[in-house]
């Protein structure tokens, strides 16, 4: 088995990387499909275990959303809205300060 692994640029503070896995095997003859199903998944095993090891999804998601939210900041006062587009805005904040007041309706933790 060989392993490759190459740095990959990071997201803000969270370092990546890309390992690949190359195995090669040559036992000279016909190998019954059943004991290749039976094997196979032992030898990835150690793939899944190190996929696992160092998933790193959710702090690359934050740093995507933070990211989002800056690139929206910033181009926000740039930004050129329809008549249309005006009004949708206006009925979204008008909905969201409704629900925020309303009395019969509590915050749920999730």
């Amino acid at each position: 088995a060989l392993y490759r692994i190459e740095n990959l640029p990071g997201r803000g503070q969270v370092k990546q990387c890309r390992c690949t896995f190359y195995q090669h095997a040559d036992i000279g003859g016909v190998i019954p499909t059943s004991l290749v199903n039976r094997i196979l998944p032992e030898a990835l095993g150690v793939v899944q275990q190190a996929i696992d090891e160092f998933r790193q999804d959710d702090k690359i998601d934050e740093v995507d959303r933070a990211e989002l939210a800056t690139f929206m900041r910033e181009k926000h006062e740039d930004q050129e809205y329809s008549e249309e587009e005006l009004a949708i805005l206006e009925r979204g904040a008008g909905f969201f300060k409704d629900v925020k007041e309303n009395p019969n309706l509590s915050h749920l933790q999730s």
